[in-house]
């Protein structure tokens, strides 16, 4: 990330994947973006940014939860919509990923 020449924000999805596509190993999705500084890959330089997609959707549906890319882990574990998922396992073990701070950053 620290030698970034392009940066887009995609209008869709499918733009957002074929920004990734057309630049193999050199470009990545930047959601919260800790990935992105953990492995500090010196080979990036363009960063799609997801965060204009509308990819933050936390609800319940027929099916169970849809849980966008853009939900951070932290409003994640605070959901009452995962509270009871599978005895609140994934509640549980949310609390117990990082910090707060990281958790807010760092998106699914």
């Amino acid at each position: 990330m620290r030698d970034t020449k392009f940066y887009h924000t995609p209008a869709s999805a499918d733009e957002a994947v074929a920004l990734v596509i057309a630049r193999p190993g050199r470009a990545a999705y930047l959601g919260g973006g800790t990935r992105l500084a953990q492995a500090d890959d010196p080979m990036l330089d363009t960063l799609v940014d997801l965060t204009p997609l509308g990819l933050d959707v936390l609800e319940r549906t027929p099916h169970g939860v849809h849980v966008g890319a853009m939900v951070s882990l932290e409003r994640l574990r605070r959901s009452q919509l995962v509270e009871g998922l599978a005895g609140g396992i994934l509640a549980h073990a949310l609390a117990r990923t990082r910090s707060v701070a990281w958790r807010n950053q760092a998106t699914v």
